[in-house]
């Protein structure tokens, strides 16, 4: 698993961007051409907690960022599929997008 804790690419990470994005695309979750773009100039294993390192920040699906003393989740990483919908609004719309430290959001 590759971590990085700087702003230079790292070449794993890179194609698990890329791999996550083009899946994304072949299920026409992805049909924007700036989200799409938005999506893969944005690093998310920098704009990440160390919960989401490496490999895990290109999976398809939830993390949790937070919990509370008994384990229970206080918080969650978006995933990537719900920040892309989000992110075309209506009618493919271009959406802004937030970024935060546990990633990306609509």
């Amino acid at each position: 698993m590759t971590t990085v804790s700087d702003s230079r690419p790292a070449p794993l990470a890179e194609q698990l961007r890329s791999d996550l994005i083009d899946q994304l695309r072949a299920e026409n979750i992805v049909n924007s051409p700036s989200v799409e773009a938005a999506l893969r100039h944005v690093p998310r294993h920098i704009v990440r907690p160390r919960r989401l390192a490496g490999a895990r920040a290109y999976v398809d699906g939830t993390v949790r960022t937070k919990s509370d003393v008994d384990g229970a989740a206080l918080s969650m990483a978006s995933q990537p599929r719900i920040v892309a919908m989000m992110g075309q609004g209506k009618e493919g719309r271009a959406q802004v997008f937030r970024f935060r430290p546990a990633g990306y959001q609509g």
